[in-house]
């Protein structure tokens, strides 16, 4: 099954490519879950979770073009 994998933490980033994006959670009414990867971690148990359900474009934004 797909999911999306956030972190909630701006110190804590995974990159997709070279975008960094921010879910506007406001717009959306996904249920949201402790990632099931790493929920043991207590480093990452408040920082990463994940959806099952789709985020619209309208929730979506681009806030920068990550350096290499």
């Amino acid at each position: 099954m797909p999911a999306i994998f956030v972190s909630t933490s701006k110190n804590q980033l995974w990159v997709d490519g070279e975008i960094l994006w921010e879910i506007d959670t406001t717009k959306i009414d996904n249920k949201w879950w402790e990632d099931l990867n790493l929920h043991r971690s207590q480093h990452w148990s408040d920082k990463a979770i994940m959806t099952f359900e789709n985020i619209p474009r309208s929730a979506i934004k681009k806030v920068q073009k990550m350096e290499n």
